[in-house]
């Protein structure tokens, strides 16, 4: 097809979900150099707060907890994400065991870096989300002062 300026327009590539390279994520600069940064926003008792986009459109503040194992939700984010709870989970917490209920999201993104079909728990306890090793548990990380690095491991 050609476009109302008269270049060629390939519909496979956007029509049957094929992206052309300049659009692929995986081609971006971080992707090649295998370094993913997100930008401390804020620290909240001294964790880094970082913004994660959610199922490819919507963004939360989250804080980057290397002490879980997965990534916890609050209420009010899964009813903004639209996430339909499929059970329950017990965990070991810093007051004890809990049990939370459990969702699936397509996506999770951070400074170019991105996990698909992603469990997530829901804790009613919870004002901001947490990210735990679900999202960056197969990188190295480095916490600086304003930003956050994924790297690749080799």
């Amino acid at each position: 097809m050609r476009s109302s300026s008269g270049r060629t327009v390939n519909l496979s590539q956007s029509v049957c979900g094929f992206l052309p390279e300049a659009l692929n994520p995986t081609t971006s600069p971080a992707a090649k150099s295998g370094v993913f940064q997100a930008k401390i926003k804020r620290r909240e008792a001294n964790i880094p707060v970082i913004e994660v986009t959610f199922n490819g459109k919507q963004k939360f503040e989250m804080m980057v907890d290397s002490g879980a194992s997965g990534t916890v939700i609050t209420p009010a984010m899964a009813k903004a994400l639209g996430v339909v709870l499929q059970g329950t989970v017990q965990a070991q917490t810093p007051n004890g065991v809990a049990t939370f209920p459990l969702g699936r999201l397509t996506s999770m993104e951070a400074g170019g870096l991105a996990v698909n079909n992603v469990v997530v728990a829901v804790s009613p306890s919870l004002d901001i989300g947490l990210l735990g090793h679900d999202f960056f548990g197969n990188k190295d990380v480095t916490i600086k002062q304003d930003v956050i690095e994924f790297r690749s491991r080799s």
